[in-house]
């Protein structure tokens, strides 16, 4: 390993992404008069920074969108699952 902590496109992606988040994040918890963005700040940073010529591969980012569809999904989900299902 020649010191560098990121290596290749799926690393750089990962990196890229989570650097959007949390800006995403931070623009959400900022409140002007009373209001805030909340999680829709992460939406406006993407288009910030997709604006800004960041960018993704291709297939990292279709991964990344199905990959966020599932979570999405399963989150709606099993927060309105009827307890009986699971036995819990």
């Amino acid at each position: 390993m020649d010191g560098d902590t990121c290596q290749g496109p799926v690393a750089k992606a990962i990196l890229a992404l989570s650097i959007v988040a949390a800006a995403g994040l931070a623009l959400g918890s900022l409140g002007v008069r009373g209001v805030r963005l909340g999680a829709a700040g992460v939406l406006f940073a993407g288009i910030f920074f997709g604006q800004s010529g960041m960018h993704i591969d291709d297939r990292i980012l279709e991964f990344v969108r199905d990959f966020g569809l599932l979570l999405f999904v399963y989150t709606v989900g099993s927060s309105g699952r009827p307890r009986v299902l699971f036995f819990t």
